[in-house]
């Protein structure tokens, strides 16, 4: 048995409770969630922001009127359910389309509820300052937001199905690989480390992924998108194929965005994984985790590859506490019958 299958709690504290979970469709972290939720025995009702659907993107298109009445009815949906079960807990990731007022409706409709708000943007991206205080505990994995606006501070997660791949998994067909979605100069760096990497005969696989809207957006009108980009998908990694590559690297690059100080969910995942993390991040140092042995910090500005680093032997980073049945648990708090 390995050291995060012993770190699951049981019986949980959420078994046979009511959960409201509000978060953005992004990926397949919301199914996650929802499903580690249920795993604990909880009854969720999810509803889904969806910022990549037609009916958003028309929305848009018609401007502040148009993006008013679509997070309204995303709103009226959610009280309609909200209206007719009595929950134990309110779990909302982000919360873009949930105003103040709605929030203060939810709260006095739900006053033995625990509210606790997540956050995995910044608030110089997301600003959910003006919400704040409508909840019981607010999280967010921006230290420096944490800080400075009183907040718990939580790293992100990763979940339950890399283990296979920390206890063991295939044998390495990469040195060195990236995924992500292409943006700022994230490209600059991924790039300029694979082609340090072959230069240095080591493998490498990279995928980059865009929108329809921002491809067109990028391509089209800013023409920002490098010549040298080797493989540019429109449709994102299905989750099995990520957590193949993952399996299968050495080591995995990170480009957090430039204006971010939290760790990515990408670094979760590499760690998570036991896989050894190259990353622009620096406040990674501060994490109780972290080890020069499984981590190497890059200059965003001129990143340069310590092969010896990627194809050294390491034990996998002790990252028990972020596995998400555990950090479900912590951040919901202590709540006992």
């Amino acid at each position: 048995m390995s050291s995060l299958e012993c770190s699951e709690i049981a019986p949980s504290m959420l078994a046979g409770r009511r959960v409201l979970l509000v978060c953005p469709q992004t990926f397949d972290y919301h199914r996650l969630l929802r499903d580690e939720l249920g795993l604990h025995g909880a009854q969720v009702d999810c509803f889904t922001e969806n910022l990549e659907n037609t009916a958003y993107a028309i929305a848009r298109r018609l401007g502040s009127r148009g993006l008013s009445a679509y997070k309204d009815f995303f709103r009226r949906t959610v009280a309609r359910q909200a209206a007719q079960v009595e929950y134990d807990f309110i779990l909302v990731v982000r919360g873009e389309f949930l105003n103040r007022a709605w929030l203060e409706w939810l709260r006095a409709a739900q006053p033995q509820a625990r509210m606790v708000m997540y956050q995995w943007d910044p608030v110089r991206i997301h600003d959910f300052r003006p919400v704040i205080d409508v909840f019981d505990r607010v999280a967010s994995f921006d230290r420096a937001d944490c800080e400075q606006y009183g907040l718990d501070y939580l790293p992100l997660f990763f979940c339950r199905d890399l283990d296979r791949l920390r206890d063991g998994g295939d044998e390495p067909r990469w040195d060195l690989t990236f995924v992500g979605t292409l943006h700022s100069d994230r490209t600059r760096i991924a790039l300029d480390l694979a082609e340090q990497a072959a230069a240095a005969g080591l493998s490498t696989f990279l995928f980059f992924y865009l929108t329809w809207t921002s491809y067109t957006k990028q391509a089209w009108i800013q023409r920002t998108i490098p010549r040298r980009v080797p493989h540019l998908s429109l449709r994102p990694m299905p989750r099995s194929r990520l957590l193949e590559i993952i399996g299968r690297s050495r080591a995995v690059i990170d480009v957090n965005k430039p204006e971010q100080t939290g760790l990515t969910m990408r670094t979760m995942e590499v760690l998570g994984a036991g896989r050894k993390l190259i990353t622009t991040n620096e406040h990674v140092r501060m994490e109780p985790f972290y080890s020069p042995e499984v981590v190497d910090v890059v200059d965003r500005d001129a990143p340069a590859l310590d092969t010896d680093f990627v194809v050294a032997s390491h034990a996998p980073a002790d990252v028990h506490r972020q596995r998400l049945d555990r950090w479900l648990l912590d951040l919901l708090g202590d709540r006992a019958a």
